[in-house]
């Protein structure tokens, strides 16, 4: 007896190829996307903070919001072409950035965000371009400048009203997700938390208004200043005292003849809280001033002056 075979064609084989060949197809697609890889600074909200005191002391900016401590970061690939995910590895280190003079203020983009360039970071740099040269990522962008985005409600701010954060930065792990091309509907901003630097209270009857004049320190941290600098409690003691015995006039916007007269001073220094029993969370120096000038009072009243500001020389010593 004979029996009969059936036997597959070419084309049948062909065609059970083409379809094995379709879904590997489909799964290497699905490893290709995107990337987005960002660093988040960790101390995000000493670098906040410095940035809305200085808003706070400006007529201009001091309706200024920011970035809220958990969005900032540094953006390290932004690749709208795909790559293959599996063959890039997260670096999992904390990267700490030195402070450092060549940090500079800027607006950038469509949107005109407040930024902080960082300057030459290597690390960031040369991880960017390894990102292009070994795992095909693109970077749209006219060379690699790694920065921190302030904010995006920049409306009336101008870069040169801001000083760039001196101290360092630091950066967490490597996170990567795909790029997000709506991320701009995410953004959360906030105003600033510094209420302290602004009056405390406002006398309407003797036309005196009391807030901090200086902030030194905050539950335990110096605070570094406009210019980058800490000031220690004994040298602001000493210097408000002089202030007192020599001075004790106030300017507008530190312009100008005097229209105000400090009436009342005081150091919350950490050993005179601690005499008295009490903590406030910071050290600085309070003061009272009565304002003389009709127009400044205006100012004070219609919320425009709101805080105080000092100025004077100092000697600096690196620590």
């Amino acid at each position: 007896m004979t029996q009969k075979v059936n036997a597959l064609s070419p084309s049948d084989v062909h065609v059970d190829t083409a379809i094995g060949n379709e879904e590997e197809d489909k799964d290497m697609k699905k490893a290709m996307q995107t990337l987005y890889i960002r660093r988040d600074v960790l101390n995000a909200n000493e670098i906040l903070e410095y940035f809305k005191r200085q808003a706070t002391y400006s007529r201009s900016a001091k309706d200024m919001t920011t970035l809220t401590p958990e969005d900032l970061h540094v953006t390290v690939m932004y690749s709208r072409t795909p790559v293959e995910w599996a063959n890039v590895t997260p670096r999992n280190d904390t990267l700490v950035i030195d402070g450092g003079e060549l940090r500079t203020m800027g607006l950038l983009g469509d949107k005109n965000a407040l930024v902080m360039f960082l300057g030459d970071v290597p690390a960031l740099q040369m991880r960017n371009q390894q990102l292009q040269d070994e795992n095909g990522a693109v970077w749209d962008y006219e060379g690699y400048h790694p920065h921190i985005t302030i904010s995006y409600n920049t409306q009336n701010i101008e870069p040169y009203m801001f000083y760039a954060w001196q101290g360092k930065v630091v950066l967490g792990p490597e996170k990567l997700e795909p790029v997000k091309e709506s991320w701009s509907e995410e953004i959360v901003e906030k105003g600033s938390s510094m209420q302290h630097v602004q009056f405390v209270k406002v006398n309407d009857e003797q036309r005196c208004v009391t807030g901090w004049v200086s902030v030194i320190q905050e539950k335990g941290v110096d605070v570094i200043d406009l210019q980058g600098d800490v000031i220690k409690a004994d040298v602001l003691q000493k210097s408000m005292r002089n202030y007192m015995e020599s001075v004790r006039v106030g300017k507008a916007d530190h312009d100008g003849g005097p229209v105000a007269t400090c009436v009342e001073m005081f150091t919350f220094t950490p050993e005179l809280q601690k005499s008295m029993g009490i903590d406030l969370g910071l050290v600085g120096t309070l003061a009272t001033f009565k304002v003389h000038c009709d127009k400044t009072w205006a100012r004070v009243k219609s919320g425009e002056l709101k805080a105080f500001s000092i100025g004077g020389m100092a000697a600096s010593v690196e620590i």
